[in-house]
């Protein structure tokens, strides 16, 4: 294909002089800007970072006093739970607190090993701390080696 002027397309015959296809190039931009668009959704889930409290052996009601501060300001998006030996009789509910209030919590429903991921969304500060308190347990079988996983960016 030639253009108005004569000179072929990029990717086309063999002159030194090279016609650009203004359309050719616009979707080639259309392209690559959706690429990047992609691929800063990437970059944005790889800033996911995770911070684990756990409790080994047998899951007990306990009031959190290890505070966790970030080392920079963090927004908290998700939390997750799980088990190595699945609550019985009833699940294992913890409350995440800041600044030793409660904000949310996470539950392992009776009989599974894990929770869902619970999607959150506030604001810590380095001034802010968490702490976890781990207030039902299983009643026929508590539960053993609890681990929290609070996911921030």
């Amino acid at each position: 294909m030639q253009t108005p002027r004569g000179y072929p397309l990029i990717g086309g015959g063999s002159s030194d002089k090279v016609a650009i296809d203004l359309t050719t190039i616009k979707n080639a931009f259309v392209a690559v800007d959706e690429d990047v668009g992609n691929l800063a959704t990437a970059i944005d889930n790889l800033k996911e970072n995770t911070r684990y409290l756990s409790m080994p052996g047998e899951v007990v009601l306990f009031t959190g006093k290890t505070r966790w501060y970030p080392t920079k300001d963090v927004q908290l998006i998700a939390l997750l739970a799980s088990v190595d030996e699945a609550p019985l009789g009833q699940g294992i509910i913890a409350v995440i607190k800041k600044n030793g209030s409660i904000v949310d919590s996470i539950e392992i429903e009776a009989g599974n090993n894990r929770s869902d991921r619970k999607t959150i969304d506030f604001a810590c500060t380095t001034n802010d701390y968490i702490t976890v308190d781990v207030v039902q347990t299983g009643t026929t079988n508590k539960g053993r080696d609890l681990v929290i996983a609070i996911v921030y960016n």
